[in-house]
């Protein structure tokens, strides 16, 4: 596990998985509003090493998650430490509280803004509640979209679930 500041007040915590060699990131942000961790570690041990860093910071106020099968029982063990609850797509919601006790702190169903600085994108396709979150900082802008974008060789590839998008069929006339 590691830990790197991308620009003040963000850091980047990454796990990779020794079998499979897969990487999996975690974004914390730190807000004067309550800070935000983005689509929490699977791991609870390793996220659980993250926690002097949560601390220093003072704790972790709301789990953003992109989609349902972010959710884990490292959710929970973070809900159990800070009292930080789950933000999410209510379309997935049936499936998240399957994974995970954590409850929901917000849900919603439509684009909207979380703060000055962050707001909240449904992109429907991944999953049908899936949405990428934009942060406008200072140093920079940073979309985070969990696993929809994923490296396949030399290019990036998106996953989307064909069973979830509209079908159009020609019209005849």
């Amino acid at each position: 596990m590691s830990i790197a500041k991308i620009v003040e007040g963000l850091h980047c915590i990454r796990e990779t998985s020794p079998k499979t060699g897969l990487s999996h990131y975690s974004y914390f942000l730190i807000c004067d509003s309550g800070n935000l961790l983005f689509h929490p570690l699977k791991k609870t041990a390793q996220l659980k090493k993250c926690s002097r860093l949560f601390d220093e910071n003072g704790g972790i106020k709301l789990q953003l998650l992109t989609h349902d099968a972010e959710a884990s029982s490292s959710c929970d063990s973070i809900n159990e430490r800070y009292g930080a609850g789950l933000y999410c797509n209510a379309a997935d919601t049936p499936h998240l509280v399957q994974k995970s006790a954590c409850p929901i702190a917000n849900s919603f169903s439509g684009a909207h803004r979380i703060s000055d600085a962050l707001e909240a994108i449904p992109l429907t396709g991944h999953t049908l509640g899936f949405t990428a979150y934009r942060l406008v900082h200072p140093d920079g802008v940073f979309l985070f979209i969990g696993d929809f974008l994923v490296p396949k060789g030399r290019v990036w590839v998106a996953n989307v679930y064909k069973l979830l998008m509209p079908v159009s069929t020609p019209v005849e006339s």
